[in-house]
This record gives C-alpha cells, sequence and structure tokens, in this order.
C-alpha cells in the first residue's frame, strides 16, 4: 500500500482528528512527497511516533525529551521515507536501544498536528513549526536492555501506565497518550476476538476431514514423537512406511536409545536429513538417562532433548498431554498475522522465538478451552494444501453470509468486514510441506 493510500485509509475518530487529517491531506495535494521532508515550506512535515507497551499492557516506555522537557512517546522525522510503520519501529530502536519492537498492528492509530516550539538542535536554531504524527502501537518485552540517546533524551524507563500523568510535562499530549493506549486495548481485544473466532471452524472442518494416519491411533509421545520428526521436511505419503518400520524395530525408547547406530540409520535410509535419526537417537539416550525411558511430561524438558525445538514440543505437549502449547510455524503465523492486520512486508522479526510467543498467547487462551490433541491437529492438518486459506483465505465459508465471520471488525482505524481480512490472509504465504499434511 503506498502512503498517500495509508492516509486517504485512516478514519479518524475526533473532530479534531478529522481537522488534522484534512489539513495533511490538504499539503500532501499542494506539495506532494516534500511533507515527507524537514524542508517543507508547508510549515508542517510528517513524524512518525510509537507507543510502546509491555506485553500484558500495564507498563508504557518512556524516554526524557531534552527539548521537550519531559517525558514522552518515542518517534522521529520521516526524513522522505514512506513506510511510516518502518519509521516509527527504527526511532523506538534507537531513542530506546531496544532491539526487538513488534508492531501490535498496522493500521495507523492517529494522525494529529502538534505544535513544536522554537527551540535549538545540535547548535542550530529551528524555528517553530507542527508535525503531523502519523501514530502506531508497538510491543516490546521490559527485559531487553536499555539506553539513552544522548542528542534526544536523557532517560528511557519503563513505568506504570497509572503514573503516566505525573509523568508528562506536556497537557497537549497526554490526551494524545491516554487514546493511543485505550486504543491499543481495544485492537487486542478485537485480536482475541479474531482468534477465538478461529477454533470452532477449525474444529468442525477437522471432525469431517481428517484422515486416517497411523501416528493418530493414540497419544503415546514416543509415536507423537517419532511422526513430528519424520514429517520435517517430508510427505506423508512418504513417512507412513518408514513410520510403521521404524516402530516395529525400536517398539520403545529403551530400544531406540541402546540400538546398534548404524541400524539407527539403516532403519532412516532414505528419508533424508539423517541428523534427524542421529538426534533421535541422543534424545532418546537423555529420555533414558534423565527420565528412567519414561518420555517428559514438561514442556521444557520435553524442549530441552536433542533434535526438538519449540514447534515439535508444542505439538507433543499439545497432542500427549492436553497442554495449551500449540505448535506454529510461519505459515500459521502469516495467517494469523493478517487475520490481525498485521502486514508481513513490515515485519523482519517473524522467526523469532519471541514474536512467535506473543502472537499465539491470544490462541493459547483459546487452546486451554478446547481439547488441546483436537485443534493442535486440525490446525496442522488444515494446512494441506492450504486449506486454512479455504476456512480463512481466498475461498469463502460455505455460509459466508450467515456465518460468524460476517460483521465488521474495527482493528485501530481501518474498518474492515472479517470477511474482507480473511480474503487476503494467505496471500504470498508460500508452499511449504514441512508439518502441515499431519
Amino acid at each position: 500500500m503506498d502512503w498517500m493510500t495509508q492516509l486517504a485509509q485512516y478514519v479518524p475518530q475526533t473532530p479534531q482528528e478529522a481537522a488534522d487529517k484534512a489539513a495533511l491531506q490538504n499539503d500532501v495535494q499542494k506539495y506532494g512527497t516534500a511533507v515527507l521532508e524537514r524542508s517543507s515550506l508547508s510549515g508542517s512535515h510528517i513524524c512518525c511516533s510509537g507507543m510502546i507497551l509491555d506485553p500484558t499492557m500495564t507498563q508504557v516506555l518512556l524516554v526524557y525529551h531534552n527539548i521537550y522537557q519531559s517525558f514522552s512517546w518515542t518517534g522521529g522525522h520521516a526524513d522522505g521515507e514512506s513506510d511510516f510503520l518502518a519509521v516509527a519501529i527504527r526511532e523506538a530502536q534507537e531513542e530506546t536501544g531496544l532491539q526487538q519492537v513488534q508492531p501490535l498492528c498496522s493500521a495507523i492509530l492517529s494522525i494529529d498536528r502538534l505544535p513544536v516550539k522554537a527551540h535549538i538542535r545540535r547548535g542550530e536554531p529551528v524555528a517553530a513549526h507542527f508535525h503531523d504524527c502519523i501514530s502506531f502501537g508497538l510491543l516490546a518485552d521490559p527485559k531487553q536492555p536499555l539506553r539513552i540517546q544522548p542528542a534526544e533524551n536523557s532517560a528511557v524507563c519503563w513505568k506504570p501506565i497509572a503514573e503516566l500523568p505525573e509523568l508528562c510535562q506536556e497537557p497537549h499530549m497526554l490526551p494524545v497518550y491516554e487514546k493511543l493506549i485505550a486504543r491499543m486495548k481495544q485492537v487486542r481485544q478485537e485480536q482475541q476476538v479474531i482468534l477465538s473466532q478461529m477454533v470452532a471452524p477449525l474444529l468442525d472442518w477437522y471432525a469431517i476431514h481428517k484422515r486416517d494416519l497411523p501416528w493418530r491411533k493414540d497419544q503415546n509421545p514416543y509415536h507423537v514423537w517419532i511422526s513430528e520428526i519424520m514429517l520435517q521436511q517430508t510427505r506423508v505419503e512418504a513417512v507412513k512406511g518408514y513410520y510403521q518400520r521404524f516402530l516395529t524395530a525400536f517398539p520403545i525408547i529403551q530400544a531406540l536409545a541402546e540400538a546398534d547406530p548404524e541400524q539407527v540409520r539403516k532403519c532412516w535410509e532414505g528419508l533424508g536429513y539423517y541428523t534427524r535419526a542421529k538426534n533421535l537417537q541422543r534424545a532418546a539416550q537423555q529420555i533414558l538417562e534423565q527420565y528412567h525411558g519414561e518420555f517428559p511430561t514438561k514442556h521444557e524438558e520435553v524442549l530441552s532433548l536433542a533434535g526438538i525445538g519449540a514447534y515439535t514440543a508444542g505439538a507433543i505437549c499439545s497432542i500427549c498431554y492436553e497442554q495449551p502449547t500449540p505448535a506454529v510455524d510461519g505459515n500459521v503465523l502469516r495467517v494469523v498475522m493478517r487475520l490481525q492486520d498485521i502486514q508481513l512486508e513490515n515485519v523482519e522479526c517473524l522467526h523469532k522465538p519471541s514474536w512467535n510467543w506473543e502472537h499465539w498467547s491470544a490462541f493459547r487462551m483459546e487452546h486451554r478451552t478446547v481439547r488441546n490433541v483436537q485443534l493442535q491437529h486440525s490446525v496442522a492438518a488444515g494446512n494441506k494444501k492450504h486449506k486454512l486459506c479455504c476456512l480463512f483465505g481466498r475461498k469463502k465459508l460455505p455460509d459466508e453470509k450467515n456465518s460468524e465471520w460476517s460483521g465488521f471488525c474495527s482493528v485501530g482505524n481501518d474498518m474492515q468486514s472479517v470477511s474482507d481480512r480473511k480474503a487476503d490472509c494467505w496471500q504470498g504465504c508460500g508452499n511449504s510441506q514441512t508439518s502441515w499434511e499431519r
């Protein structure tokens, strides 16, 4: 989406916001891309700001701005850049030292024309002017290290949101901060509603279309573990025979742990990626030594086994132990992010653990309310040949007009029907055949 279209699609929620948007659009019509530069002749120019909250939305990250002599949000000049969200994230990182900052959503939360008093910047006088502040909601982990940016601020700290009125020394800015925080909380609520609405259609689809696969016969963690490892980068039809032969050769964990490595390699021969077989035996030996041959039941213990990552550990604990630890990879995240109005081109941290966990947390809450094994199988199976696309993407549900997906979702200011949002949720998600045929 180009920046002018993004500005046009922003929906003001107050008369003042409507006036500020109209003023900016008039400047854009008159001066064009010059409004992206500080040298704009209009007397105002675009800045991109971010309100940074922690994932619980109880703390706000503030910087003590040297020019404004007050604790404030982060942000900076567009300086010719038209990817406003990217600028807001970059400025947040530069001003605070944060390494990982994630957008709550891609929508503009507010556009405000704000006065800037005359000041001295780096020894040079700057005349009074206006900033057209384009604001976004950002999330960050408070455990990350912080640092000041001496040219901009003299303090960076997390503070309880309740203390914001005492810390903000600019009376005209406090209402801006408070409305952004309120809108971020509203967005979070709407995102959770969207994710909760995913559960029932997935379970209904799985009940009708689930396949008869050998590793679904029971919830034995050893069996599920073997199948999960075999299905990595390998198609279901290729795995079926290997799975049965492998369990015949090594029916219990102890048998695998004590087997000749050459026998294990021979049973794996043809599946490729032989490190998987080596790690299987290493993990079996760990289980034998540390857990007396019994597969561990705690998520962190499963995650500590050789060759097991977050996805596999989540699958095992969900399917075998009914724990709310869904397995998720980039394909599912892309669907979730599209539904939550997070544009992929603005996200470079898609595969970072902190991003995955944060944006899956709401779905994990829904995961607690249903049979975890059914939901996990439905999420995984739903991706075979883009079945999630059929449920939430380009193809409509059988009864689209009367389904729970009709209606509207107002994430940020982008009033859009959920059906419309579904229509693009799978675009560009690739055609991975990793674990999605399970």
